[in-house]
């Protein structure tokens, strides 16, 4: 008597998948693929405090997506944290910029000193504010009139001279009519407080 065995020979799979491992990041959904093709490369990944920088293989190796996929594959999002710069300002001077990691804040600010004025802080509380974007910031100070003096200028002369208490706001002032000029603004925001001497420039249409 002859007997006839079955034997079951499984098909290989042609199939690889691509699994993205974000650490926290959007998600990037896993990816099916032929064996022997090319993984299309995602859009990046986003987390909160990190700027992405690239996918890595287990191998702690950036991947190549010009790399063939010859099986299923794990690849690992690799993120740098964040820097945020905060500007110091002395009215119209830079004092200082220092960089922070994004959330954290500042160990060490920064104090001006200035003739004929008490330092007052800055515009911004500083003091156990987390930084989440680049800032900047303003010097505040006291004066023994409180008060601070705004000059305007229109092509390089004075046009307007006034005093005004110190932290407040200019109002009422009138644009200047040129001859032949088309004005456009002041070359500062009008609607953020004063806390130093400053000169404003006119802002004419080429």
């Amino acid at each position: 008597n002859v007997k006839f065995v079955a034997i079951n020979i499984a098909k290989a799979s042609t199939k690889a998948t691509v699994n993205f491992d974000v650490d926290g990041g959007s998600e990037v959904e896993a990816l099916e693929i032929e064996k022997g093709s090319l993984v299309e490369k995602p859009d990046d990944p986003a987390k909160e405090g990190y700027n992405f920088v690239a996918f890595y293989t287990y191998e702690n190796k950036p991947f190549d997506f010009s790399q063939e996929i010859s099986s299923n594959t794990y690849l690992y999002a690799f993120y740098e944290q964040k820097m945020c710069k905060v500007k110091f300002m002395d009215g119209e001077e830079c004092i200082t910029i220092i960089d922070v990691a994004y959330g954290e804040a500042l160990s060490n600010i920064p104090e001006v000193v200035k003739d004929g004025y008490i330092f007052m802080g800055w515009s911004i509380e500083l003091n156990n504010y987390p930084i989440k974007d680049d800032l900047t910031v303003y010097a505040k100070y006291n004066n023994t009139s409180g008060m601070v003096h705004v000059t305007f200028m229109v092509l390089g002369e004075v046009y307007q001279e006034i005093d005004i208490d110190y932290g407040s706001y200019i109002k009422n002032i009138d644009p200047p009519e040129i001859m032949d000029k088309e004005f456009v603004s002041w070359d500062k925001n009008l609607n953020e407080p004063i806390f130093s001497d400053v000169v404003i420039n006119a802002v004419f249409k080429d």
